[in-house]
């Protein structure tokens, strides 16, 4: 579904997208994956979606006590588990969260027999259940839609004013691993890189020294491994450690996010986590 993601949904441009993804990973109709790996794809697609503008609805993954294609993985639990998961990711992520589940459970924490005829996938029944739930969430996100998109400006991009142009854009290709992308000006004082699907860095040469930077004013980015994006720092010999800078090693945020500070060469703060929104 995340390789489909931009053909089948963003391309389209809706206004709301309803994501029901996770019961042929726990199967491992395509391979063996983790809860981990199923909730990296959704929060990947929601990301994405948002980006676009798009209002994201995570709905619950249905009861299954057993596959009958695959018995003996017993998915009941490891469905609980990833249900909780998303309803307290669409919950800390402004998505809507459509919960399919307690109407159509079985006191197995299987699907209710008169919903599926293989406990899977659900019948014409069980539909209609699925059918008045869903309406219910998708009216209240076309709403969302309506009014987010007539009130809030959306992020366009962030300027960085620097000495030395030509170090400063090869730190942020290099180092950032940003996508350098086409600017307007054409007047060797301006690079740009994409920094989101619709949301920039500018660079822009012509500053006569480095000023102080405090370090609460920073750049933040998120990648999927930060013990190897730290290797990837230690390459380029780049000073990096906590927010006090008293060791080189992450901080951990209240909420489990692992986080490291560095500069840029003009003393710009960039901050680098691990978050999985």
């Amino acid at each position: 579904m995340l390789i489909r993601f931009k053909q089948d949904v963003i391309d389209l441009k809706p206004k709301v997208v309803v994501i029901l993804a996770g019961t042929n990973d726990i199967a491992g109709n395509t391979g063996p994956s983790t809860l981990e790996m199923i909730e990296d794809n959704l929060a990947d697609m929601a990301v994405l979606a948002k980006s676009a503008g798009i209002e994201v609805v995570l709905s619950a993954v249905l009861p299954v006590y057993d596959y009958p294609w695959k018995p003996g993985l017993q998915p009941a639990e490891k469905i609980v588990t990833l249900n909780q998961w998303i309803k307290k990711y669409a919950e800390s992520h402004n998505c809507l969260y459509l919960d399919y589940y307690p109407s159509l459970v079985d006191e197995r924490k299987g699907m209710k027999p008169e919903y599926s005829q293989d406990g899977v996938h659900p019948n014409a029944a069980g539909y209609k259940v699925m059918d008045a739930l869903a309406d219910k969430v998708i009216e209240e996100a076309l709403k969302k839609s309506n009014n987010s998109n007539a009130e809030m400006p959306e992020f366009n991009h962030t300027t960085v004013y620097v000495i030395n142009l030509e170090k400063s854009t090869a730190f942020y290709k290099e180092v950032m691993e940003l996508q350098q992308i086409s600017e307007p000006f054409k007047d060797g004082r301006h690079n740009w890189f994409r920094i989101g699907p619709h949301s920039q860095l500018h660079v822009v040469g012509g500053a006569k020294k480095i000023i102080p930077h405090d370090i609460n004013i920073h750049l933040s980015f998120r990648v999927r491994s930060l013990p190897d994006f730290m290797k990837h720092l230690d390459a380029y010999h780049i000073d990096y450690g906590n927010w006090n800078r008293t060791e080189k090693a992450p901080q951990v945020r209240p909420d489990g996010i692992s986080q490291i500070y560095f500069q840029d060469p003009d003393g710009y703060w960039i901050e680098v986590n691990d978050d999985k929104f």
